[in-house]
């Protein structure tokens, strides 16, 4: 998970373990946020057990991968493994592979909400789009094959992946912390007024 880079993405991680879970995290050495390579927040004590590992190609996400990380995953022999990237990813293809081989459930997160064709990505984009545009058509065509389940945070991502035809697509709660993140109903109908958003959002 490059997202538990930083220390609050590994609350729901936390929670599993304090009620007796067997979890592992495993995070790069560095992330890349703005252009610049960052290290990860410190362990806290209440973290359950972290493994930081060098990655490659990592100016990329959907192309990144974890040096060492399938070694660790032979020796530890997980019944789950949850990827929190994208499905579409280099990486989910290798890790995929290697669960299917040993009958380990796989499921990935994906933040997805933009459909994934290529008028859509040119528009967008520009042809320029189209080397990245291809390698996540082959990685749909590969991947919903290796994928246990997929989890979205939107609607619009829940019907992007049934449309690809991945299993078990679920929508789950983005789960903010109230600690830090306050609800103003007032705010986000102005907002939604403001950019003309309809519907469930």
């Amino acid at each position: 998970s490059s997202a538990c880079h930083t220390s609050i993405n590994r609350s729901v991680y936390k929670k599993m373990y304090s009620m007796g879970h067997n979890v592992t995290i495993i995070i790069p050495q560095k992330t890349k946020f703005n252009n610049v390579f960052r290290s990860p927040d410190p362990i806290e004590p209440d973290d359950p057990p972290i493994i930081f590992l060098k990655t490659i190609f990592s100016f990329n996400p959907r192309l990144q991968l974890y040096n060492g990380l399938i070694q660790k995953l032979i020796l530890t022999k997980p019944e789950i493994v949850l990827l929190d990237l994208d499905p579409l990813c280099l990486q989910a293809f290798i890790l995929g592979i290697l669960c299917k081989i040993n009958k380990i459930k796989f499921f990935a997160i994906s933040c997805e909400n933009i459909p994934i064709n290529f008028l859509e990505s040119v528009k967008r984009m520009g042809l320029f789009s189209t080397p990245a545009l291809l390698v996540k058509l082959f990685l749909k065509l590969t991947n919903k094959k290796l994928l246990t389940g997929v989890f979205t945070i939107n609607n619009e991502g829940t019907e992007i992946y049934k449309d690809f035809g991945f299993n078990n697509v679920i929508k789950i709660p983005l789960g903010f912390d109230s600690k830090h993140f306050k609800i103003d109903l007032a705010i986000r109908k102005n907002i939604k007024l403001q950019y003309d958003f309809k519907g469930i959002t």
